[in-house]
């Protein structure tokens, strides 16, 4: 192993340089001035992760924008950097000029044209390049059949509700080993096989693919030409050495997959930016995992620092302060996976600090001083950064669901509350919701009309709209899922799933992946608890009340109830 020199001494408390601090700053300036705000229509999304109104988030521009005044602003939480106005191409888009149809062809036709007219900006100070102004939804026509919105109406009045969309966690050493080039060598490899096997839908829909792993290289191109153009304009000698920095790694990217450092960390950026662009909510992984072979090579054959490492790490964070990577864990023989790597991605966060997600995955068998040194960085940032997980309770809740011991350990914090194995699974994670207090309701009505007085008999009623409401939402979903991989595919993702190109379907195909089912956020199970118990005690047991007086004083928010509300209140407790 080699020697680390005091001066790059782990966990050292490292300064930003001149060069970062003004990225830093500069990420700071979009924060404050709203640039990278993210938006959904109303509470409701909120509530059930469905508005009723655009399919997923809300468009920042476009037609499906929500009206300034109504849209709720979720704050920085959003890789778009807004520079003003709709995209400047939107009446141009292949699907406005030819034609909208729900199909891949069509989808991708529409992604390439908008990512071959997104501009590529190399701004000062950078080495880690790679940032959009509009996301896809803002200029292709987003949103489903109306068979879908009306059930998904139907679901949001019984209490449940959700979109399906993103929140998965690709695997990204599989385009890090291939490179942009490989990854269009295994599409079209794969696409020639089922034209021989005279699988058209598997077929067309590789060519799709085909088509927009050709405009991502482009971009990465536009890029390098970009900083090339940059650097022969410039004079100062240590922004032309950045442009040339840039251009040079930029340019072995194009096709070819990352040798250095430096160049696994531009194209994760350059994936992560072309992803985000179709779609937000995704976590990428174990960075450490991912980079530690190119921090070793590049330190043994004296092509970076630490300290350098340490910056480009940096950038990538100040890049989209939402993306969601993780460190730490276990390894597949269940060892201690902290590497230099890991120190690494821990020591960027700490010269960067601010609003960031980050994830250390503890056990009890980390490396104590790398752990510590974690804690000690979330403490003094005060930004709850690096959140601080147990791999072992993530892991065994993985088996506990019937993921396979050999997929488990490769398994990421990649979300607000959610965590998936890489690469093999696409669940809902985090975005369908089941308020429990509604079909509660709906039995506390019913229980009035009929003048219920048994507990037993109000409780079987309240299953009976459990039951309801889940089977309103499985024919939501089920709808949703019919019509997903067709209204908006999600192509850069799965170039970097496992199984998906070998199959020809897109990641939001059902059983595309491994492990697809339909993750459920469960709302009220507490309230419900404290609720029925007080019912049970105050209106089944002692009759001090009847369900007409609970429900009249409730919808009167307890006026001139006060005595009654405090009966109900004073119950004992869930926990």
């Amino acid at each position: 192993m080699r020697t680390i020199e005091k001066t790059e001494l782990r966990g050292n408390p490292l300064k930003a340089d001149k060069r970062v601090q003004n990225l830093i700053d500069r990420s700071h300036e979009l924060a404050l001035n709203h640039k990278r705000d993210l938006y959904v229509d109303n509470a409701e999304f909120l509530v059930y992760h469905w508005s009723g109104e655009a399919a997923a988030f809300s468009p920042n521009t476009g037609e499906l924008s929500a009206a300034e005044d109504t849209r709720i602003n979720l704050g920085d939480h959003n890789a778009r950097v807004d520079v003003g106005g709709t995209f400047p191409f939107a009446d141009e888009m292949p699907s406005k000029k030819k034609g909208f149809s729900y199909d891949t062809a069509n989808w991708a036709e529409d992604y390439a044209f908008f990512l071959d007219h997104s501009p590529a900006e190399v701004h000062e100070h950078e080495r880690i390049v790679g940032e959009f102004h509009w996301m896809l939804e803002e200029a292709r026509y987003f949103q489903y059949p109306e068979s879908q919105r009306e059930l998904g109406r139907l679901a949001r009045n019984l209490g449940t509700g959700g979109i399906s969309f993103t929140h998965t966690a690709p695997d990204l050493s599989i385009g890090l080993l291939l490179g942009w080039g490989g990854l269009l060598s295994k599409v079209r490899n794969r696409k020639e096989k089922f034209i021989e096997y005279g699988n058209t839908a598997s077929a067309e829909y590789l060519a799709a693919m085909e088509s927009v792993v050709e405009s991502i290289m482009r971009f990465v191109q536009k890029h390098a030409e970009t900083a090339e153009k940059k650097a022969a304009a410039e004079s100062n000698p240590e922004l032309k050495s950045n442009y040339e920095f840039v251009a040079e790694n930029t340019r072995a990217i194009i096709s070819d997959a990352p040798q250095t450092f430096a160049q696994a960390v531009q194209w994760l950026q350059f994936f992560t930016t072309v992803e985000r662009i179709n779609g937000h909510g995704n976590g990428y992984g174990r960075l450490d995992q991912l980079l530690d072979a190119y921090y070793t090579a590049d330190m043994d054959a004296g092509r970076i620092s630490r300290t350098e490492a340490v910056s480009l790490v940096a950038e990538l964070y100040l890049k989209y302060g939402g993306n969601y990577w993780s460190f730490g864990g276990r390894d597949r023989d269940g060892n201690d996976a902290t590497n230099e790597a890991s120190w690494i991605c821990i020591e960027a966060y700490d010269i960067t600090g601010g609003y960031n997600h980050l994830g250390l995955m503890w056990h009890p068998e980390i490396d104590p001083e790398f752990y510590n040194y974690g804690c000690d960085v979330t403490a003094r940032h005060n930004c709850g950064t690096p959140t601080l997980v147990n791999f072992d309770v993530l892991r065994n809740s993985q088996l506990r669901s019937g993921v396979d011991e050999e997929d488990a350990w490769n398994m990421s914090y990649s979300g607000c509350q959610w965590y998936c194995v890489v690469g093999k699974e696409y669940n809902d994670q985090d975005l369908n919701s089941f308020v429990l207090v509604q079909p509660m309701q709906r039995a506390m009505e019913t229980a009035e009309k009929n003048e219920i007085e048994d507990f037993e008999e109000f409780w079987n009623i309240y299953d009976i709209e459990v039951d309801k409401t889940a089977e309103i939402l499985k024919d939501f979903k089920n709808e949703t899922y019919k019509w997903q991989s067709k209204v908006w595919p999600e192509m850069v993702t799965s170039l970097c799933m496992h199984g998906t190109i070998e199959r020809g379907r897109d990641v939001t195909d059902m059983q595309a992946v491994k492990y697809n089912y339909t993750s459920v956020n469960v709302l009220g199970t507490p309230n419900v608890a404290d609720s029925m118990y007080a019912m049970k005690k105050l209106i089944f047991e002692e009759k001090k009340y009847s369900m007409a007086d609970l429900r009249a004083a409730v919808a009167d928010d307890w006026k001139d109830n006060e005595l009654m509300r405090l009966d109900f209140l004073n119950q004992p407790k869930f926990g």
